[in-house]
């Protein structure tokens, strides 16, 4: 069964039905179909359970798929079916993947929310059958086994999303889990950066991955740079960048020293927008680095598989902190480590504000303690 959001130009489009009815399925409501008939008509129907639907109207002028929807819900209404109790095989993981998930990629460039999902393990748990005890449960057995609060608190609320999609297409009445509340977090989130000693090991690290790699493929010899790896951390280490705003950069992002780095929570949010100035030191790696790159994909770090965008360097980063031996260190703790660096080295916690890109002055405050003699300083005036 083809699932798409039906619209009356795919309708248009559809070529004549081979001899037999077919059955398209709407991924912007669960159980709404059009019944293509071999005849040539289209009759729009919503489904209540695996072997029984309702019959909305038939597709033409007056009744278009937009207006077959409203009043697919609407039918559902008037006949007490509520679609959650009436389809009792949906699991959590089909209403997902069948129907939330295009939903959700359509408005945001990152997969987090739905990779938050997967740390439930809710996937055959019927939709109807989520009741706040149940995610409770789960909160107790994940704190047990040592997870942060954090982490348990971005799946809920991944999975409250869920719900709330299901109650906009009429699947539930209302989300069980609207009240429950989220897990207190320690305010004094982590800062982890590296000591000197652990910065010592970790370059060490990156030039041995160099030379590993310039052995088992002796066709990078000639390069400055074995892969993308070597150029894309430093750059993380000397810019406080995220991963994801690496990943996105292109070479036009940079220009005089200068990388601009773009981002947006959802598609079609306000583009946020910094500027943060390169150390004269990693922009010779840059540079080296373009150099290399040419001719280029546009992307600034591309993936070295096909040469779009990467997605992930979690093999190559754990075979560095195996050869380092640094644990608890994530690609993310190098953004904490630049931070840590600049105020440990008296640059004011405003300025360096800017530079991550923080809109809330609470998250840029977490590095205050690295910094005494700036405080210090700051209560000396009552002595003027």
């Amino acid at each position: 069964m083809p699932r798409i959001k039906l619209t009356d130009a795919y309708l248009r489009a559809l070529p004549k039905a081979p001899g037999r009815d077919i059955w398209h399925s709407d991924t912007a409501l669960l159980g709404f179909v059009a019944v293509q008939r071999s005849q040539g008509k289209i009759t729009f129907r919503i489904r209540t359970d695996k072997n029984h639907s309702l019959k909305v109207g038939t597709w033409s002028t007056t009744l278009t798929s937009a207006d077959a929807r409203e009043l697919a819900k609407t039918k559902l209404r008037e006949h007490l079916v509520e679609p959650a109790v009436a389809c009792p095989k949906i699991t959590l993981a089909r209403y997902v993947e069948e129907y939330y998930a295009p939903q959700y990629r359509l408005r945001h460039t990152s997969e987090k929310s739905l990779n938050n999902l997967n740390q439930l393990r809710l996937d055959d748990t019927l939709l109807n059958a989520i009741k706040p005890q149940l995610v409770k449960t789960w909160v107790d057995q994940r704190l047990r086994a040592g997870k942060k609060p954090g982490t348990i608190n971005r799946a809920v609320t991944a999975l409250k999303a869920v719900l709330n999609h299901a109650v906009t297409d009429g699947w539930l009445t209302a989300n069980p889990l609207a009240r429950l509340a989220k897990l207190s977090e320690d305010e004094s989130a982590r800062v982890r950066y590296l000591t000197a000693d652990e910065r010592k090991r970790f370059l060490a690290a990156l030039d041995e991955r160099e030379i590993a790699i310039r052995a088992w493929r002796p066709s990078t010899s000639d390069r400055t740079f074995a892969d993308v790896v070597k150029p894309l951390i430093l750059t993380a280490m000397n810019t406080g960048l995220r991963q994801g705003e690496l990943f996105n950069l292109t070479w036009e992002d940079y220009a005089d020293g200068v990388i601009t780095a773009r981002t947006r929570k959802t598609r079609g949010s306000r583009l946020k927008v910094r500027r943060v100035p390169v150390p004269a030191d990693a922009c010779a790696i840059l540079e080296a680095w373009r150099q290399q790159q040419q001719p280029d994909s546009g992307l600034m770090f591309p993936s070295p598989h096909g040469g779009g965008k990467m997605t992930s360097v979690a093999k190559s980063w754990n075979d560095l902190m195996r050869r380092a031996k640094i644990s608890d260190f994530r690609f993310h703790d190098l953004r904490h480590h630049y931070a840590s660096t600049l105020v440990m080295r008296r640059v004011d916690l405003h300025t360096v504000q800017m530079l991550l890109g923080h809109s809330d002055p609470k998250m840029t405050m977490r590095y205050a303690h690295l910094a005494p003699e700036h405080l210090r300083e700051a209560v000396d005036v009552l002595n003027e």
